[in-house]
């Protein structure tokens, strides 16, 4: 059955087809001498364009705002569980590397992951992560699809802090491991410009261009790097992340309005030959 966004004006006359469909999309055919591989051509398009899988606007899936469990400075290993999900969704984040901290001034109240709404509002001392006295970290984030259906994943969001110029203010994210392909995606610098105030940064980082596709298929999981480079090991020099999140959205399933247009060209093509 056809949502409220889509249409189809499909009329077959003697000598005459016009198709109509899919959004803005519009598809017409209109006089007295169309064949019949064009009135046939046309259908097979419009099925086509029904065909397409459409992803739906991308929803949080997972985040991350709070480290609760094992004091992430204990070294390489530590994980805590992501603190909002998608239902069917899981997820963990896992240190890498040691030099990493919890504290206060790492919160980021904003309210939002990068800039998609839905983060909390708290400061307290498990609310953000802190890379202390200029050191450089890295920090996995991981995700499972516990759906029954395939999902696009759209952004990774996350906010970064800098405090003073020399520390880890150079930042990369990356697929690290998992079921999509291991991959760059992009760098950035978040600069301290005030010097003794933080510096707040909110990004979107896209993924609908990721090498090898962006959909986490059902069962299937994702683990995405973020990597903070730069740092001098000067004292007072501090780097906070907080409100990590990815956001996407279900992969619809082709609706069953694709076959009946098939089904109608092969109809036209018997009534052509009858007549």
């Amino acid at each position: 059955m056809l949502n409220t966004s889509t249409w189809l004006d499909l009329t077959i006359a003697t000598n005459r087809l016009k198709i109509s469909g899919v959004n803005a999309i519009t598809i017409a055919i209109i006089g007295e001498k169309v064949t019949m591989k064009k009135q046939i051509f046309m259908l097979f398009a419009a099925a086509a364009m029904f065909a397409i899988p459409q992803a739906a606007q991308a929803d949080l899936l997972v985040g991350f705002e709070s480290w609760t469990g094992p004091n992430p400075n204990t070294g390489p290993g530590a994980v805590n569980a992501a603190t909002s999900t998608e239902v069917g969704f899981s997820g963990d984040s896992t240190t890498v590397t040691t030099g990493w901290g919890r504290g206060a001034a790492g919160s980021h109240d904003d309210g939002t992951f990068g800039t998609l709404a839905g983060a909390e509002t708290a400061v307290a001392f498990n609310r953000g992560l802190t890379l202390n006295n200029g050191a450089n970290g890295s920090y996995d984030f991981s995700i499972t699809n516990g759906s029954a259906g395939d999902y696009a994943l759209e952004f990774f969001h996350f906010d970064t802090g800098t405090f003073r110029p020399n520390a880890a203010h150079e930042w990369t994210v990356l697929v690290q491991s998992g079921d999509l392909t291991a991959q760059s995606i992009q760098s950035g610098s978040a600069d301290n410009i005030t010097g003794g105030v933080t510096d707040w940064y909110d990004y979107d980082i896209d993924l609908s261009g990721l090498t090898g596709g962006n959909v986490l298929a059902a069962g299937e999981t994702v683990t995405f790097r973020l990597d903070l480079a730069g740092g001098t090991g000067a004292s007072g020099h501090h780097q906070y992340v907080d409100n990590i999140a990815i956001s996407g959205s279900i992969v619809a399933v082709p609706e069953p309005t694709s076959l009946a247009i098939f089904g109608l060209a092969g109809l036209g093509l018997m009534v052509r030959r009858r007549k």
